[in-house]
């Protein structure tokens, strides 16, 4: 059998320091045994010829170096030096080139010692930190002490950075904060000693005290401008021998935890940029007697200030812009046609602006008026046929284009004259809470046009109980909302002289009845066409009890505790020199069932009126 020759650059490096020359060949014999063409070393042209036991162990040697040849080339990756758990939901790894990469979603979990996280006993080990996004926070002390820290690398999904996270982390020069973090714990940074460069990515709403104290950026006294530390839009500490006045960068937003305690302030000025002051800000600021505010009142109630700050809270604060606000609404108007008619109105804030407009669709649309005075705070026209469908109100405008709108107002004609003064009345409407929210005069059997619905949390508007239509005397009106006890209110209605309206009469709110006898009185004004009871109740409706009216009664065998609707009318409207007519509401007697006896419910009556337009 025919011996092969076998010659590989592949060998030439590894076992050119052992053999001294350019190739190695070697040749093999029958069954796989070695056995030598020469029984001595010849060298002759590349050739190396051997007798048996060196072939052998050089043909062992050729094998090993084949094997390894096959191995793919590069550099092996670093090990796994130690795992674990440091969240619910959050793991952690540090190989042996020092770099710790949590993985998973959530929070970490804060912990209460530096002694107790879980990669303690390799932290100073750890050259590289690696948060990925789906985390949401880092702890409390996470990486307290990790003094050979140098990289750290956060995603944008971090919320927050808790308190002593990086605390003595000597190795960090710089940290990106992402957009995500909204708050930065206390001691967070602090003696970071090297940490000059700190950057902010979005807009933190809270910064615990001492957070950067002590880095290399806190260190540099041209950091600080005018005894204060500021980076970026954020105010992180003050000297407490700051001078007795202060002004606050404009641009800040937030002010950090115990930035001014202990300072000897006398007086501050604070720009409306601001949004947020830390806890104990102004603690023991006990000179602290006034702050200067840019904006208005509402504006400085809308900071969010933590607590124990009672030295800024006592201060006397001064608004450099007062707020707009209404301290004297128009009211209708009531005279003779041809008198001189004028609506006024009264406001407080900066660069005041009024424009006035009218309605002529009962409120529906609103344009712009063009009556004299009609962008001042007073509107003067005529009273004229013409012009008592129209509703007047006025919209004021501050120098931050805020705007308010007033109370609606109108005109009548008075079937009196109104120098009469005991032919007229005053309307008051109120609120739930006793606040006042409208009073006007009006003659003898007029019409008040109601204030704007008010609004109360957790319930809706009814309509307002009182007599404000075809007014007989003084009277107090009061808004009903839903939590009322069996409310009783009748549905408004519109139309012209001759047309028909349809008004609907429903039990609201919060209704438990069993029975009623009740009487729906109208002005002569409307002559009855028809009604409808038959609707969720079956009462019984009488309409020959009275001239101008209806009785209604109900009998139940149970309580009801819903609402319902009770019956709806139809009238036409007769010929008629009024703008309003009244329908108005009587109870004779109501009661529930209690313990299966009759006993007197509460209830309350919201009357309407029809109008013409």
């Amino acid at each position: 059998m025919s011996d092969i020759v076998f010659c590989s650059d592949v060998f030439r490096t590894v076992l050119g320091n052992m053999l001294n020359t350019a190739f190695l060949c070697f040749r093999t014999g029958r069954a796989g045994r070695f056995r030598p063409a020469r029984s001595e070393w010849k060298h002759c042209k590349g050739e190396i010829r051997m007798n048996g036991n060196l072939k052998r162990f050089t043909a062992a040697l050729l094998s090993l170096i084949f094997l390894l040849a096959l191995l793919p080339s590069g550099v092996s990756a670093a090990d796994t030096v130690a795992s674990g758990m440091c969240g619910t939901n959050l793991s952690w790894t540090l190989d042996s080139d020092g770099v710790l990469t949590l993985s998973g979603v959530g929070a970490m979990t804060d912990f209460s010692s530096v002694m107790l996280t879980p990669w303690h006993d390799w932290h100073q080990e750890i050259s590289s930190v690696i948060v990925p996004e789906g985390v949401e926070s880092i702890g409390n002390y996470a990486f307290c002490y990790c003094t050979e820290l140098t990289s750290l690398t956060i995603s944008e999904s971090i919320l927050s950075i808790g308190e002593y996270a990086f605390y003595g982390c000597s190795g960090l020069t710089g940290v990106t904060i992402p957009s995500s973090v909204t708050n930065i714990g206390s001691s967070a940074f602090y003696n970071c000693t090297n940490l000059a460069n700190i950057t902010f990515s979005g807009d933190i709403t809270s910064i615990g005290s001492g957070a950067f104290a002590y880095t290399a950026f806190y260190n540099n006294g041209n950091n600080w401008e005018n005894g204060a530390l500021y980076c970026g839009k954020y105010l992180l500490r003050v000297l407490p021998e700051l001078n007795s006045t202060h002004t606050i960068k404009a641009g800040t937003t937030v002010i950090a935890d115990y930035a001014f305690a202990q300072s000897s302030l006398t007086s501050l000025t604070v720009p409306t940029s601001v949004t947020s002051i830390g806890r104990h800000a102004f603690n023991s600021c006990s000179s602290l007697t006034d702050v200067y505010y840019g904006g208005t009142q509402v504006q400085w109630n809308a900071i969010s200030i933590g607590s124990n700050n009672g030295s800024l809270l006592n201060a006397t604060i001064h608004y450099a812009q007062s707020e707009l606000a209404i301290t004297s609404q128009p009211t209708d108007f009531n005279g003779q046609l041809g008198d001189a008619v004028s609506f006024t109105i009264e406001a407080t804030g900066e660069g005041l602006t009024y424009q006035w407009q009218y309605s002529s669709d009962d409120g529906v649309t609103w344009k712009a008026s063009s009556l004299p005075g009609n962008m001042s705070a007073t509107l003067s026209t005529t009273l004229t046929d013409a012009r008592l469908v129209y509703r007047f109100r006025c919209v004021v405008t501050d120098s931050r284009g805020t705007n308010l709108i007033s109370d609606v107002v109108r005109m009548f004609k008075s079937a009196l004259p109104p120098d009469d003064p005991t032919q007229f009345y005053t309307v008051s409407f109120f609120d739930s809470d006793g606040t006042v929210l409208k009073t006007a005069q009006v003659p003898e059997g007029g019409f008040v046009e109601p204030p704007t619905a008010p609004e109360k949390t957790g319930v809706s508007f009814l309509g307002w109980s009182g007599q404000y239509t075809g007014v007989t005397n003084d009277s107090d009106v009061s808004a009903v909302y839903s939590d009322a006890k069996n409310v009783f209110a009748i549905s408004t209605a519109k139309g012209n002289i001759g047309e028909t309206v349809t008004v609907l009469l429903s039990l609201e709110g919060s209704v438990k009845t069993c029975g009623f006898d009740l009487n729906i009185k109208f002005d002569e004004a409307l002559q009855l066409v028809s009604y409808d009871d038959d609707l969720d109740m079956d009462i019984i409706a009488n309409t020959n009890a009275y001239s101008n009216g209806i009785k209604l009664n109900y009998i139940g065998t149970r309580d009801t505790t819903r609402p319902r609707d009770i019956i709806s009318l139809t009238f036409r409207i007769r010929e008629t020199s009024k703008l309003a007519f009244p329908i108005w509401l009587e109870m004779n007697s109501i009661y529930e069932l209690l313990n299966n006896d009759p006993a007197f419910a509460e209830f309350v009556l919201i009357d309407t009126a029809v109008r013409l337009g």
